[in-house]
C-alpha cells in the first residue's frame, strides 16, 4: 500500500496515528455483507474505507476536504463525518444520506504566536497546546482551530451522534436535528458513550465527567494535573471501564470507582 503526500491519519506499518481520527468497525459475525471488518480513515482529501487484513481500499469518499473527525455507528450502518464546519452522514456503501451545518460556538480572532503555530496542526497537538497554555476563554480562538479539536461519538440506541467543538457538546439526530447543546466550560479533550446508562463521558484537560441525558452531571473526577493533561478518553462498554490517555500514560478506571 502506497501513501501519498496528503496528510494521513494512520501509520499501518508502525502503528502510529498521526493527524486525524480513525474509526474502526468490527462486525465479523454479521451475515450482512455491509457490516464487514473495516477501518475508516479521515484525511485532508476525504475518507477511505480499508480492509484491515490487506490494507487495501474498499471505497473512497473524495468529495470532502479536511476531514477532522469521524465516528461509526455499526448498528445503523452509518458513518458520521465532520468537515469544515459541516456534518455528513454516509452509509457503508459510501452513499450520502444527510448533510447539515453544525452550530458554531462563539469565536474570536485571537492572533498570537501560539495560534500561528497551531494553524494546520493535528487535533492531538491542538488539545495538548491549549491545555498547556491554559487558554481561559475559548471564545477567542478562530473557528478553524475549534474545528481542529472536534470529536465525534455515536449513540447506537437511537442513532444519534455527539460532536464536540471547544467547550460545547452537541447531540444530533440522524435527521440533523439538534437534540442538546451543553457547554461544559472547558476544552473537551475526549468523549465516550455509555449506552447502558444513557450517559456520555467527556474529559477536559484535568477532569472527567459523565453527563445524564438531561445534562446533569452523574459522575465527576478532578485529577488536578500539572503536566499530564488528559489527551483522550474511551469507554469500554463490554467491561464497564474507562480508559484515559494522560501525557505519556494510559490509565484504566472501573466506572463504579471513578469517583474514588
Amino acid at each position: 500500500m502506497t501513501l501519498d503526500s496528503r496528510r494521513r491519519a494512520i501509520g499501518l506499518a508502525a502503528g502510529i496515528f498521526c493527524s486525524l481520527v480513525v474509526g474502526v468497525l468490527y462486525a465479523a459475525t454479521s451475515a450482512n455483507p455491509l457490516f464487514q471488518d473495516a477501518v475508516w480513515i479521515g484525511e485532508s482529501g476525504g475518507v477511505i474505507k480499508l480492509d484491515p487484513a490487506s490494507g487495501q481500499p474498499i471505497l473512497r469518499i473524495d468529495t470532502l476536504e479536511d476531514v477532522r473527525t469521524l465516528a461509526v455507528d455499526e448498528r445503523a450502518g452509518t458513518v458520521w463525518i465532520f468537515s469544515q464546519g459541516n456534518l455528513y452522514l454516509y452509509d457503508f456503501q459510501g452513499q450520502l444520506k444527510k448533510s447539515f451545518s453544525a452550530p458554531m460556538p462563539p469565536t474570536g480572532v485571537l492572533d498570537s504566536p501560539l495560534i500561528q503555530r497551531l494553524s494546520g496542526s493535528s487535533s492531538a497537538v491542538f488539545r495538548a497546546a491549549v491545555c498547556t497554555a491554559n487558554i481561559a476563554t475559548l471564545d477567542t480562538l478562530p473557528p478553524d482551530l475549534l474545528w481542529t479539536g472536534a470529536l465525534l461519538a455515536t449513540s447506537p440506541e437511537d442513532g444519534s451522534a455527539w460532536l464536540t467543538l471547544g467547550s460545547h457538546l452537541y447531540q444530533f439526530s440522524p435527521e440533523g436535528n439538534l437534540l442538546s447543546d451543553l457547554d461544559v466550560g472547558e476544552l473537551i479533550t475526549g468523549i465516550g458513550v455509555d449506552v447502558s446508562r444513557s450517559r456520555v463521558w467527556v474529559s477536559t484537560c484535568e477532569s472527567v465527567r459523565a453527563y445524564e441525558a438531561d445534562g446533569s452531571i452523574a459522575v465527576q473526577k478532578n485529577l488536578n494535573l500539572s503536566a499530564n493533561q488528559i489527551r483522550g478518553i474511551d469507554y469500554d462498554a463490554t467491561r464497564d471501564e474507562l480508559w484515559l490517555i494522560m501525557g505519556n500514560e494510559v490509565r484504566r478506571f472501573i466506572e463504579p470507582c471513578i469517583n474514588s
